[in-house]
């Protein structure tokens, strides 16, 4: 993870897909992404808050064809994909 001065922490995608791979190894699987139209590079990440990122990609179906987003949070200290910001910022906190 890179560490910016001004901003902390900063993770990119392979970082998260790292931190994650234990909790839920089928979120990043390569079947599970090719089911989706996505790839590692589709994903974009938004800081939230301190410790809170919003990862995001285009959900596509075989002829490319947009059908959505793919959303989730990453809370840092966890190293856990939340559904909502609400629930990682519970997870965040130790509620």
């Amino acid at each position: 993870m890179k560490k910016n001065k001004s901003k902390g922490i900063r993770p990119n995608i392979h970082d998260i897909k790292w931190a994650v791979e234990d909790k839920q190894p089928y979120f990043f699987n390569k079947k599970t992404m090719m089911f989706f139209g996505q790839r590692l590079e589709d994903f974009s990440i938004n800081k939230m808050e301190d410790g809170i990122f919003k990862i995001s990609a285009p959900r596509k179906d075989l002829d490319g064809v947009i059908h959505g987003r793919t959303v989730r949070f990453f809370e840092i200290s966890t190293k856990n994909l939340y559904t909502s910001l609400k629930k990682a910022q519970d997870a965040k906190n130790g509620i």
